[in-house]
């Protein structure tokens, strides 16, 4: 199989001495393309920090994170932003949608930031398999929680990652949204390529 991340004794400690809290510890992981896999611990296990770090959006204190070969920490700054716009969805428990611009604005903005122009058909498709198409020109606080948590996944979706992380992406919904988001992920994998 194709291997599209990997961690070498990824570690993550923040304060010193006494205080010291090692909230990820020598983390080694491969996950291969077209895996759906689930990071699953109790609250304060250090969840969101492993993902924050594999997705570059956190620094780990040694390890690496290689995402398709490349250790994503060797990039200067601004070219990890553009790597993270390029190669990597992000779906966040607060959506993280931006409140003064309407649907397709928010999930064509990714693009924009990078300076591409969208695939309409391709972001259409994403609309239309999400149920957002009557949705585009709403603005998010017109929305239910489930419909916000489409238009994030449709944002991530919508610039062709290759790999997709979502972060408690149904901590903020009813079970029955839930069990609907955690269906459209997996669809994501199938029908999109995502991972």
């Amino acid at each position: 199989m194709d291997r599209i991340l990997e961690t070498k004794n990824l570690c993550k400690y923040y304060g010193s001495g006494e205080n010291e809290v090692k909230a990820v510890r020598n983390a080694n992981l491969e996950i291969q393309k077209g895996e759906f896999v689930a990071i699953v611990g109790k609250s304060g296990s250090g969840k969101s920090t492993l993902l924050h770090m594999l997705g570059g959006l956190d620094t780990p204190t040694s390890g690496k994170v290689l995402i398709r070969g490349k250790d994503i920490f060797s990039y200067k700054e601004d070219a990890l932003a553009r790597f993270r716009r390029r190669k990597i969805g992000f779906i966040f428990q607060s959506f993280n949608l931006v409140s003064s611009i309407n649907v397709w604005e928010n999930i064509v903005l990714p693009m924009g930031l990078d300076g591409r122009k969208a695939d309409e058909e391709f972001v259409m498709d994403i609309v239309r398999t999400l149920g957002l198409e009557k949705k585009l020109q709403n603005l998010p606080n017109t929305l239910s929680g489930g419909q916000q948590q489409r238009v994030a996944i449709a944002r991530a979706l919508s610039s062709k990652p290759d790999i997709l992380f979502a972060d408690e992406p149904t901590g903020n919904l009813d079970s029955r949204t839930s069990d609907e988001v955690i269906g459209l992920l997996k669809m994501s994998v199938e029908k999109y390529g995502q991972n």
